[in-house]
């Protein structure tokens, strides 16, 4: 049931009340308060590592994404037989990531730069925790915060740590593992012979996207255990797939629903273990086809399309070249944006043959208040990204109405002209113009 998925969504909290319950339980609780997870247990010795990062506060009622940066050597914990040939990477065959259940979600980046963690262009360091809570610190000095503390800078607003840090901050970072995950726990096994490797000591880039639903200012907190991997499975290293070339593809008009798709082509040779996705809050359904579906004809011709509709092709038919038979080919389906599916295969899935044999047609559904008008975006309730880069942010100008002819669009050249425009009858002065494309 829904209210049992929430709990769970939220780390299965033992105490406190978990935002959205009440609502489906039709129950009188408490006002939720921000919740916490069990920091996970260190691996045992000789058996693995942990990655911490430090908490930060997710203001009342509010979101956030920030950046910061802390720095780990992990030398003392790698046995040899741990280690990449030249001995300076660890290397792992599972990764379990634990968060406090506040995150939409937590990339992290390892930096490959040529500045130094102690360089200034990072900003200045403190104690995070610790009993040196507040103090500015070293973080090249190991135990500089005292037991249980943490040397990090300050975090600072930033999307996908754009501008933060080093000038090539940017350009000289990889994902650290598996990269990101949206969910309060989430684990990645490799099938046998398979193996990651990160840095045993160097920077690290924590880019954190949470929500406060609460009236209580929140802690945000993470940990990253890495198994190690034996030498029989230090023979295939992994390979990380992101597809971003249709992020910003949707263009859905208040009150509507779209659909997008895109088709992408797997190298050669490849193994494919693992699919997820990633969507945001009007994100409805995520769905992946085996092959490469387009339209063959009309005026969408050679768009990519979804074999299981709606109809992108205005007609037309949507095919494979390799003959992939629509439903039939429906290899993954995740319909909850904040906790998608992970679909692992028993069996790696060879990849081989022409481009159509090694391609996947992924489409995203978007659902901008047509289902229910009061998740409709609005300009009122959009909050502007950071820098103002223009996207994700409060629309120029609504175009919809959300009160007095509901759902109708809005005319006018002000906004006294267009709230007029969605009144119920002239003159009546109940009419709002607020909603805005997504």
């Amino acid at each position: 049931m829904p209210t049992v998925r929430l709990w769970i969504d939220a780390g299965a909290p033992r105490d406190g009340v978990v935002a959205g319950t009440a609502d489906l339980l039709d129950a009188c609780l408490p006002p939720p308060q921000p919740l916490q997870i069990r920091a996970p247990e260190v691996p045992a010795p000789g058996t693995g590592v942990q990655l911490h990062m430090p908490q930060w506060t997710v203001p009342a009622n509010g979101e956030a994404e920030v950046c910061f940066a802390t720095y780990y050597d992990l030398t003392d914990q790698v046995p040899a037989q741990f280690r990449s040939p030249d001995g300076t990477a660890v290397r792992f065959n599972r990764q379990e990531t634990t968060q406090d259940p506040l995150s939409h979600h937590l990339v992290t980046n390892y930096y490959q730069g040529q500045y130094a963690a102690n360089d200034p262009v990072w900003g200045p360091y403190t104690c995070r925790s610790g009993a040196h809570l507040g103090d500015s610190c070293n973080p090249l000095s190991s135990g500089a915060c005292g037991p249980g503390g943490e040397c990090a800078t300050t975090p600072v607003k930033s999307i996908a740590c754009i501008g933060f840090g080093a000038p090539d901050s940017q350009i000289d970072i990889r994902s650290l593992g598996a990269g990101g995950t949206q969910k309060t726990v989430s684990a990645l096994a490799f099938p046998d012979g398979v193996y990651d490797e990160i840095p045993l000591k160097g920077v690290l880039l924590w880019d954190s996207h949470a929500f406060n639903l609460t009236a209580t200012p929140g802690k945000l907190e993470a940990w990253i255990n890495f198994s190690f991997a034996p030498p029989v499975d230090q023979q295939h290293p992994v390979q990380h797939i992101l597809d971003t070339s249709k992020v910003f593809g949707m263009n859905v008009p208040p009150f509507q629903t779209q659909e997008v798709c895109n088709v992408h082509v797997v190298e050669a040779g490849a193994q494919l273990f693992q699919l997820t996705s990633h969507m945001h809050k009007r994100g409805k359904r995520f769905r992946i086809f085996r092959g490469a579906f387009r339209c063959h004809g009309g005026d969408n011709d050679g768009a990519a399309c979804s074999p299981a509709g709606p109809d992108l092709c205005a007609g037309a038919p949507c095919q494979d070249p390799a003959g992939h038979d629509g439903m039939a080919s429906l290899i993954y389906a995740s319909l909850i944006y904040n906790d998608p599916v992970a679909v692992t295969f028993d069996q790696p899935q060879t990849l081989s043959g022409s481009e159509p044999d090694r391609s996947f047609t992924y489409c995203a559904l978007y659902d901008n208040g047509s289902t229910n008008p009061a998740e409709v975006k609005r300009k009122s309730t959009s909050p502007a990204p950071p820098f103002n880069i223009g996207f994700g942010g409060p629309c120029a100008t609504p175009t919809g109405c959300v009160a007095g002819k509901l759902r109708a669009a809005c005319s006018g050249h002000n906004q006294t002209q267009r709230d007029a425009s969605c009144d119920s009858s002239p003159g009546a002065g109940d009419g709002l113009c607020d909603a805005c494309v997504l």
